[in-house]
């Protein structure tokens, strides 16, 4: 991959990534809401857990498992980390709630059951896992068909190279036999 594309992909992702942790900031301007650094810390976590599950398959799960046709241990290690990363959203919210918000535990506001909010992270999470096989597929994809088309590419030089050392001797002969003639 050459540089050019390196920083292409970098500043997608940055940009990406700003959009995500950006997104609350969205939708308190219009409701006349003041965003406050004690208010981003408790969103904070989600896209910190997106990016977490993001890059730990992108890097990590993918390569070792999924393209070595290991699917089911890729399912287990990333339902075990969903899970993980679920449990510890929801704490990290009780600890926000508790001690930035002051605000009791859950148990004493009026939300839903804790497992709807753990069920929703894993589902989010399993769609930014999807998000990451897909991309590093496609990329996988591109550089196989890029060899596939030097290797076209060299075994069409070959045989033109071999066409020309065929045809050379010929036409030397052929040459020779005119002069002679």
């Amino acid at each position: 991959m050459s540089d050019k594309n390196k920083i292409l992909k970098f500043l997608i992702q940055v940009i990406g990534w700003g959009l995500v942790f950006g997104f609350p900031l969205f939708f308190t301007w219009k409701e006349g809401n003041s965003m406050t650094w004690v208010k981003f810390l408790g969103f904070v976590g989600v896209p910190v857990a997106f990016i977490t599950v993001f890059y730990t398959n992108y890097f990590i799960f993918i390569d070792r498992l999924l393209f070595r046709k290991r699917l089911l241990a890729f399912i287990i290690v990333n339902l075990f980390l969903f899970v993980l990363l679920s449990l510890c959203l929801h704490g990290w919210q009780e600890y926000y709630f508790i001690h930035f918000v002051n605000e009791g535990p859950r148990d004493s506001r009026p939300f839903p059951p804790r497992s709807v909010f753990i069920i929703r992270d894993g589902v989010m999470m399993a769609l930014v896992a999807a998000l990451s096989v897909a991309i590093r597929m496609t990329e996988n994809w591109y550089i196989l068909e890029q060899e596939k088309k030097e290797l076209e590419n060299a075994r069409s030089e070959a045989e033109l190279q071999n066409l020309k050392s065929q045809l050379n001797p010929h036409f030397l002969f052929n040459t020779l036999n005119n002069i002679y003639s």
